[in-house]
């Protein structure tokens, strides 16, 4: 499978094969979806469970400090990353970055409309594109760590996590010279960190309403909630605040600012006089306050699934020969740019290159490869923890449904197996000589493990569950010293489990993977970072467990008493946290504004009774609604999106099986009516994929119908309250016989689930829906794919890129490097005279690196992949000259490559001696020359400095002022003819380019 991830030149795979694999992977979803739908209780149990909100407070705090940091490490290279006097002036960032972002926008009009606003923020959007000025992006960075602390101290979460992705996103979208791996999982994890409850422990929030309710609940009677009037206009004049700013930043009309804080406004009193009004009628006051309240679970699962296909795809791409060999980690810690100790590390590899590296760097390879086996570990402890449940039970008990899902299971495999075995041999790379690669090794060894060998590890592990082996007496004759634990332990299900896909096993190899890659290389924040998603993987009582030892061993001592406040007990005291049953009776229907019966129900009552009481008799009848969608229903929707997958997917057929391309390629000597005819063939196929575009808008809409309808419906027992349970309607049945003793009645189960099946549907499909767009970046670009990847890729394409999730793991694949490069920059002078700027960091460069710089990764890439840069490297470097030496413009700059080899480790042991780096052959080549123009230093920027501006100057100040104005015409004549973005049907254009008048408005 690591075959079909490889980047090299491989054979081209017929169509029918091509559409083959499409199906087959088709197939092998529906049957995944089968099998879910059979335990459909489970996952809805685990995904949509309420948990203890400290895992996500501190998972907050330790974000909020992370990125801090993250930001802070790239202040010394502000001026040259993000200002117009520095990589990029404003006129290229706009240009060359901010092209689409920027296609409602010009600097006469500001933005044209709301949809060129939208536009603007669906897609690479940079407030710096618009102002780039060195004192407004100082003020910017100020800002963007202020957000970031009150994120972490949890003031006004929610609106600070959005200003926060917007405003990190802003930075990484105008210039991306600098970006590394880590920034990726960033982007994807302050996304999916705006749907989570961050703010209910631990936070500032949390702390004003603990202590709003516990005012209302000490008062008596009824008053009105003023505090939670406050509270909840803070949240909109919070956010209208920052959106008024930005307004006037980029000179937009702030109306539908205003029109939308005092909705929220008006929206919140009337919220407050509803609860007063309740409260009142029900006569019951406030409950005392729970420190912390059960939050949703899913978003973890949505971190889940972003690691797994980060480390899985990681594996997948590793598949050169250094790699097979095991010299991987011996050249990732000799590169001059990554190693942290400088002569520590050559002693070292010497000793351990042919021996302790090749079997670190084959575990970590293999690690990779099959870090999604954790998701099997974790399918199978949440089965062991609840299997003696009634609702698992009572799954279980229908014995049909769970036979069908193992069918579909097994099915699955088979696809899955099928599908390996006929894409490997055209995922294979050519020979030197373009002849392919015989396939029948890596054939063979596919269906040894894929026939024999997992096979015979379900049936050991089907056996276990039947039949445990006690190895007590073996341990005891070995040891008589052996404890009783040790001594009664089996062989089981449940230690394979632990042992084998448990967590313990593949987070604790992360761990030490990343842990040493933090303390012997020099990579920056991308170990901190990817360790710190593994808190996904936790609930919370681990880490309460982990945070009252370390609050005990604090104490423990008189010097680090006064780290240990007795704050920290209720901190982390399990009696803080709401029961499931206290958080079902405060919040049993989820939102009000997803509640069909609160809108359709509490009107009518209140209409027909003209009375308070009518509010409470709505709310209690309510309490018990909110029941599932059918399974029949369910199944029946799923049906219908495998139906529109399945005709879509028809419509990806194409006659060009070379490059995979839809589109019909004319030549010369085809007769007009048989292109005429392809042509025609073309626009309708476009219909009928609008037209499917359209039916898979309608089966949203027919799904969130069903939930509205099906929150209508009453709960099952499990999820109600007692009292709830006895307003239930009795069965229309024959009245049941005396019996000697009544049993009791169900508990509430556990985990209790997010109210509300609007609520539930919604994040069931977001979860999907983002779960679909990570996977589709990771379908491999080759000839067997290109049939449908690029099809499926249309479907989550503009949200992957509207928000900013694009992604690739190829770091180190198919191999490392095996040499180092470096960039030095040489500035010659007015006189000619030559001075090297900057480091070139072969020459300058210390014994250990204690903290990372981003110049040396600037560099590798300025010099490797993207030489482009090079053109604005220079004039950047122009540019700065002038501004250091009184305005007086260099020569010329000149850009060189530095290159020198690393050893290979078998010739290392020969040597017997370490390598010195700094002794090694360099190599120098002149790379880029770029001549200084007078151009670089635009008026502005001396303005800003108070030069005197030439003849020239006025002159260019009045071209530019020209070419704006053109530059706008032309803006508004392409924006109003735009098809996206709420542009005009052609019908309408049609009818504007008839109507004189409506041309002139």
């Amino acid at each position: 499978m690591s075959m079909l991830l490889a980047k090299a030149e491989y054979p081209t795979a017929p169509l029918d094969l091509q559409l083959q694999i499409g199906w087959l992977a088709l197939l092998c979803m529906t049957l995944l979806l089968v099998w879910a739908w059979t335990r459909a209780e489970s996952v809805r149990r685990a995904l949509f469970a309420r948990e203890d909100p400290r895992l996500f407070a501190l998972f907050r705090i330790g974000l909020g400090l992370i990125t801090i940091q993250n930001f802070w490490n790239l202040n010394m290279h502000w001026r040259m990353l993000w200002t117009d006097e520095g990589l990029f002036t404003a006129d290229e960032a706009r240009s060359r970055i901010g092209r689409a972002a920027l296609s409602g926008w010009s600097e006469v009009d500001g933005f044209l409309d709301g949809w060129a606003l939208l536009k603007f923020f669906w897609g690479k959007h940079s407030l710096l594109l618009i102002n780039s000025e060195p004192q407004f992006v100082q003020l910017y960075l100020g800002v963007l760590i202020g957000v970031l602390v009150l994120f972490t101290i949890g003031f006004r979460t929610r609106v600070t996590a959005v200003l926060a992705w917007l405003l990190i996103n802003s930075l990484y979208n105008r210039n991306a010279v600098y970006l590394e791996g880590h920034d990726t999982v960033f982007r994807c994890m302050w996304f999916v960190v705006l749907f989570a409850r961050t703010d209910a422990a631990w936070s500032v929030d949390n702390w004003f309403r603990r202590k709003r309710e516990a005012r209302l609940a000490a008062a008596s009677g009824a008053p009105f909630d003023w505090l939670r009037l406050l509270d909840r206009a803070g949240h909109w004049l919070w956010g209208g605040l920052w959106a008024w700013l930005f307004c006037r930043v980029v000179r937009f009309d702030p109306q539908a600012v205003y029109v939308a804080v005092l909705a929220g406004i008006t929206t919140s009193l009337v919220l407050g006089l509803v609860e007063r009004e309740h409260m009142r009628a029900s006569a019951t006051g406030a409950r005392a306050p729970a420190r912390f309240q059960l939050i949703p679970a899913w978003p973890r699962y949505l971190y889940i699934a972003q690691l797994i296909c980060i480390y899985s795809a990681t594996g997948l791409y590793k598949t050169g020969s250094v790699w097979k060999q095991g010299d991987a980690l011996y050249y990732s810690l000799n590169m001059d740019h990554f190693y942290r100790f400088e002569v520590a590390t050559q002693w070292v590899s010497l000793y351990l290159a042919t021996n302790v590296f090749r079997v670190m760097t084959l575990i970590t390879l293999y690690w990779e490869k099959a870090f999604a086996v954790v998701a099997i570990g974790l399918i199978l402890r949440w089965r062991h923890i609840h299997r003696d449940a009634a609702w698992y039970k009572g799954m279980q008990a229908v014995t049909w449904r769970m036979w069908l899902g193992r069918a579909a299971f097994v099915g699955a495999y088979l696809v899955v197996y099928r599908v390996l075995v006929l894409a490997y041999p055209w995922c294979l790379a050519l020979q030197k000589d373009k002849s392919p690669t015989p396939a029948g090794p890596g054939l063979a060894s596919l269906h040894v493990v894929f026939g024999v060998v997992i096979p015979i590890l379900v049936i050991v592990w089907h056996l276990l569950g039947r039949w445990p082996i006690p190895i007590g007496k073996v341990l005891a004759r070995l040891s008589k010293r052996m404890p009783s634990a040790v001594v009664e332990q089996t062989i089981d299900q449940e230690l394979i489990r632990k042992w084998v896909f448990g967590r313990r096993i593949w987070l604790g190899i992360g761990c030490l993977f990343h842990g040493m890659l933090l303390a012997t290389m020099n990579i920056g924040m991308f170990p901190v970072i990817m360790v710190w998603m593994y808190v996904a993987f936790f609930e919370a009582r681990p880490v309460l467990i982990t945070g009252r030892w370390l609050r005990d061993q604090l104490r423990k001592y008189r010097a680090t008493r006064l780290l240990a406040p007795k704050l920290l007990d209720d901190a982390l005291s399990d009696d803080q946290v709401e029961t499931a049953e206290q958080s079902l009776r405060r919040d049993p229907r989820g939102p009000w504004w997803l509640d069909p019966w609160l809108f359709v129900v509490g009107p009518i009552e209140l209409l027909r009774t003209r009375d308070r009481a009518a509010l409470v008799a709505t709310t209690t009848r309510g309490r018990a609604r909110g029941g599932r969608i059918p399974d029949v229903v369910v199944f029946g929707l799923a049906a219908i999106a495998v139906a529109l997958v399945t005709m879509r997917g028809l419509e990806a057929k194409t006659e060009d099986s070379g490059k995979g391309t839809t589109k019909a390629a004319f030549v010369g000597d085809v007769q007009s009516h048989e292109r005429e005819q392809k042509r025609a063939e073309i626009e309708a196929r476009k219909e009928r994929i609008d037209r499917l575009g359209d039916a898979g808008h309608w089966w949203v809409y027919l799904g969130l119908a069903c939930a509205a309808a099906s929150h209508f419906r009453r709960r099952p027992a499990l999820d109600t309250l007692p009292e709830d349970r006895e307003q239930a309607p009795a069965p229309k049945s024959a009245p049941p016989k005396p019996e000697p003793s009544k049993p009791e009645p169900p508990k509430l189960a556990e985990p209790a689930l997010i109210g509300g099946t609007v609520l539930r549907t919604i994040a069931l499909g977001f979860m999907l829906y983002q779960i679909g767009a990570i996977g589709t970046t990771f379908i491999p670009r080759y000839s067997v794919t290109l049939a449908w990847r690029n099809e499926a890729h249309r479907v989550f394409g503009d949200f992957v890129q509207g928000t900013n999730q694009s992604q690739s793991w190829k770091m180190f694949a198919p191999n490392p490097p095996r040499g180092n490069t470096f960039m030095r920059t040489v500035v010659i002078d007015a006189d000619g005279k030559p001075y090297q700027v900057g480091k070139d960091h072969y020459t300058e460069r210390p014994y250990v690196f204690w903290y990372n710089d981003r110049e040396r990764k600037m560099h590798r890439r300025m010099i490797g992949k993207s030489k482009w840069y090079l053109r604005y490297w220079g004039q950047y470097h122009c540019r700065d000259w002038a501004f250091n030496n009184e305005g007086q413009l260099p020569k010329e700059v000149r850009i060189f490559k530095l290159r020198t080899n690393i050893p290979p480790p078998n010739d290392l042991a020969k040597a017997g001696v370490p390598s010195d780096p700094r002794k090694r052959k360099l190599r120098t080549e002149l790379i880029e020359t770029h001549t200084c123009d007078a151009d670089v230093v635009t008026p502005q920027m001396k303005q800003r400095r108070g030069w005197p501006l030439t003849d020239e100057d006025h002159a260019r100040i009045e071209r530019e002022a020209k070419r704006t104005e053109a530059d706008a015409i032309s803006t508004r004549k392409l924006w109003t003819s735009r098809k996206d973005f709420g542009g005009a049907s052609p019908e309408e254009k049609s009818k504007r380019a008839d109507d004189p008048e409506g041309d002139d408005e």
